[in-house]
């Protein structure tokens, strides 16, 4: 079902986890976890929903725990940047598909164009025959992390 996945150390993370070109997290060192339980080298972790749709993931405990998305830590790993762009895109427009295929570097105006296109192509899947839409289904088209 992986095949071809690889995976580097996270390094700003001290090396402590790895992240995969599917956008997998694992753990790379062993780590003693709360109440003695033991959080074993090569366990898969499972990442968080952020409230913008963005899969996520915290290292450590409150207060002093970081806060990284799946999509940047995989761009980091695998897409070289020689621009410097400051942005990761998903070409799919999935949130969540944070495969190194689906990736891209790009800037705030090349990330709002995309954006804007998806809206389209959303919009245009949605048509209903009726041509009647409510305010919420504009919301979803737009955002289909919109819970309205």
């Amino acid at each position: 079902m992986y095949m071809n996945e690889e995976w580097k150390d996270i390094i700003k993370w001290n090396c402590d986890y790895q992240i995969s070109s599917f956008g997998r997290i694992r753990r790379s060192k062993p780590c003693l976890g709360k109440g003695s339980k033991m959080t074993f080298v090569g366990k898969i972790l499972k990442p968080c929903i952020s409230s913008h749709g963005y899969e996520v993931f915290f290292t450590g405990r409150k207060p002093n725990r970081l806060r990284s998305s799946i999509h940047r830590l995989v761009a980091e790993a695998f897409i070289p940047n020689p621009d410097n762009k400051p942005h990761v895109n998903h070409i799919d427009g999935v949130k969540t598909n944070n495969r190194v295929d689906n990736l891209e570097w790009n800037t705030v105006e090349e990330n709002v164009n995309h954006n804007d296109v998806m809206i389209i192509c959303r919009f245009l899947k949605s048509l209903k025959s009726d041509g009647i839409y409510t305010r919420n289904d504009l919301l979803n088209i737009a955002d289909p992390a919109h819970r309205g």
